[in-house]
C-alpha cells in the first residue's frame, strides 16, 4: 500500500514540526508549507512547498 500523502500548513510552528514529525513516523509523505525558502524540513524528511498564505496562487500551487 503506498504511503499517504499529507500537506501540513505552518510546518516549521511549533505544532507544524511535532504533526510533521508524527507523520513521519506513521509512514505518511508528508509536504511542509513554509514562507523561507531556506526552511530545515528537507533535512528533517518534509518536502518544503514556499508559500505565500495570502496570495491564492501560492495556496494553489501548494494543494497540487
Amino acid at each position: 500500500m503506498p504511503a499517504e500523502k499529507v500537506l501540513v500548513l505552518n510546518a516549521t510552528g511549533k505544532v507544524g514540526r511535532n504533526v510533521c514529525r508524527a507523520l513521519l513516523v506513521a509512514g505518511s509523505e508528508v509536504s511542509g508549507i513554509t514562507r523561507s525558502p531556506t526552511s530545515p524540513l528537507a533535512g528533517q524528511g518534509v518536502n518544503p512547498v514556499v508559500c505565500n498564505y495570502t496570495s491564492r496562487t501560492g495556496s494553489a500551487r501548494a494543494s497540487t
